[in-house]
């Protein structure tokens, strides 16, 4: 079933895309062009493209945005755009999809946890420079208690638990 909605989502997106920046007309010659022997087709499909680009050429002239402030602009969202992206990405260009989405991921699981920085160190102690956040482990007290925690999370989060306890110095 997620198969089809997204197979609907991408048929959308394109007559969405379709719509904006072609007209009925040019609906109507690809229609046609099937029926035409394959000299006439060639013939037919470059005046549809040229068409196409004056006609989205002038639809951007009298509809530019200014300032970036257009209506209906989206925050692009990777891991929604992955699906529809992946039927015509080659296996490395899927990969490397895959690679940004989990990075964008990350990132924002370390401005989530951002927010409670303060809070955390206020709970902890505000750690000072003879007791760091995760101590060496023969310290005892909280630093002990970090460093138990931290082994529970994957190499990536403890990587990002690091940077987060360090008071976000780092970019991630």
């Amino acid at each position: 079933m997620e198969k089809c909605d997204q197979a609907g989502q991408l048929a959308e997106a394109i007559v969405a895309f379709d719509t904006l920046y072609t007209t009925n007309h040019m609906q109507m010659l690809k229609l046609l062009s099937p029926y035409l022997d394959v000299e006439s087709r060639h013939k037919l499909a470059m005046f549809i493209k040229w068409q196409e680009l004056i006609y989205t050429m002038n639809f951007m002239h009298h509809y530019s945005c200014s300032g970036g402030n257009c209506p209906g602009k989206k925050e692009p969202d990777i891991s929604s755009l992955i699906p529809l992206l992946s039927p015509y990405c080659s296996e490395r260009e899927k990969s490397m999809l895959t690679q940004f989405s989990q990075m964008q991921g990350m990132m924002n699981t370390y401005k989530d946890m951002a927010q409670y920085l303060p809070l955390i160190q206020e709970m902890m102690g505000n750690f000072s420079a003879e007791q760091p956040p995760f101590g060496s482990g023969s310290g005892g007290g909280s630093g002990a208690m970090m460093d138990m925690l931290k082994t529970m999370l994957s190499p990536e989060q403890q990587d990002l638990f690091s940077m987060f306890m360090e008071g976000g110095t780092h970019d991630p």
